[in-house]
């Protein structure tokens, strides 16, 4: 048997080759529309709440980190039973609020376990608390040349003899 021919076809015209440095060279009919364009960028496929969350993570992550090491600090503290000093003046705390101050001066609380049952204060007020503490302690044993925490209360190093807080 013979095979068909394909004379009775009209000759098509000469393509333009293209090549690609990635890959062989192929035929391009001008005729036909252009290839469907590439899929889009993964940042469209993720819906925007969601990127939004991602980015906001890896934006603040070494904020957050250091927010709940701070808070595990607290609790540590509070937990361990962290004594507050006689001579804490609360109205020189930075941050804490109004009646934080005036309530915590009132109880004089021994402890940050106490002062955190006071009603009124707050979660930060005791973050607040427990840095200026640690803060002042060093800065007072700085001050004297001895261990933080230690030399006797109510007096600053470097200033003059008998000077108060």
């Amino acid at each position: 048997p013979t095979l068909p021919t394909l004379s009775h076809l009209p000759t098509l015209p000469r393509l333009p080759t293209l090549s690609h440095p990635a890959g062989p060279a192929m035929q391009v009919n001008p005729a036909l529309p252009s290839p469907p364009a590439p899929w889009p960028s993964p940042a469209l496929l993720v819906h925007p709440v969601a990127r939004e969350t991602v980015e906001v993570l890896v934006k603040y992550d070494a904020f957050i980190r250091r927010q709940e090491l701070r808070v595990a600090k607290a609790r540590s503290a509070v937990a361990s039973g962290f004594a507050l000093p006689a001579w804490l003046s609360y109205a020189a705390v930075p941050g804490l609020s109004a009646e934080e101050v005036e309530k915590l001066s009132a109880a004089r609380p021994a402890t940050l376990r106490q002062a955190q049952a006071i009603s009124g204060v707050t979660p930060s007020g005791i973050d607040r608390l427990l840095r200026h503490v640690q803060h002042s302690r060093t800065v007072r044993g700085a001050h004297r040349g001895v261990a933080a925490g230690g030399g006797r209360p109510g007096r600053r190093g470097g200033g003059a003899p008998g000077s108060a807080e």
